[in-house]
Parts: structure tokens; sequence; C-alpha cells
């Protein structure tokens, strides 16, 4: 990244993934014979300037209107930020959050899962991985989607 956050503007994102954004882990068929577990990273509102901050500020991510207007709905944005990108900026804003700082736990536990893969048996996203590493990422997943749950 070319940009320099401030210790203000990492404050600013954990409020705004707080009050508009998703933390989130999802796996996907990488291929025929893989699966690649990722974390997701968005914002979303109807101020398209929020999320022109986020990206101008932080130099990663996408933005693009999740949700047309119609009716009395407002056109909503949305700025989403690639697995790797998406870590860092958790990390790094992971001492401001109040809501989302349990998801935030769940996908730093992820990435360390990542540092440690252990003996080779089970593929995903091209790598391969421990059997029992694989596992406590599934875990992982299924405790994400519980604390974003609806209602929950």
């Amino acid at each position: 990244w070319n940009v320099m956050p401030t210790e203000i503007d990492y404050a600013r994102l954990a409020a705004y993934i707080d009050g508009e954004g998703s933390i989130g882990l999802y796996q996907h068929k990488h291929s025929k014979y893989s699966k690649q577990i990722e974390v997701k990273l968005q914002i979303t509102n109807t101020d398209v300037r929020l999320v022109e901050w986020v990206k101008s500020t932080f130099g990663v991510g996408t933005v693009h209107i999740s949700r047309h207007g119609e009716g009395n709905r407002k056109t909503a944005f949305r700025w989403q930020c690639p697995s790797k990108q998406a870590i860092a900026l958790i990390e790094s804003a992971y001492p401001f959050f109040v809501i989302k700082r349990d998801r935030a736990d769940v996908v730093l536990a992820f990435r360390n899962l990542q540092k440690r893969s252990g003996a080779e048996v089970v593929k995903t996203g091209g790598k391969l991985i421990n059997p029992e590493n694989y596992a406590q990422r599934l875990h992982l997943i299924d405790d994400i989607k519980r604390l974003n749950k609806r209602g929950a």
C-alpha cells in the first residue's frame, strides 16, 4: 500500500465496521479438487463518500453498488477488501473494535492457523494442510456464522 493511515484512521475504520460493516469467513470451491477459505471484510452505506474514504485512506478494496434504490430505498454502496489485506486491516483496527471484536478474534485465530498449516494432507486453495488444522478452520467458520446470525 502506498498510503499511510493514522491511528485515528484505524479507529474510524473500526467504528465504521462496527456500525456499517461485517467481518466473515467463507469457504468456496477453488477448483474441482480444492476449497478455499477467505476472510471477507465489507462496509455498506447509502453515502458513497464513506466507502470511497475507506478505499482511498487504506488503498485497498473495491467499491460497487450493493443495492439499487427502488421506491423509498436509497442506493447502497459497498466497499470490500481481499482476504490478506482484510486480515491486516482487522489486525491494525483491532484495539478500536467495540461491537465486532469477537469476530475480529475469530479472523485472527484463522490467521494464526494459516501461519502453521502443518503436515500436508488436505488440499485447500492450492496448498496442502494438516486435516486437524483444516477442521479447526471449519470450526472458525461456524463460530463466525453464529456470531453474524441475525438476532444473535
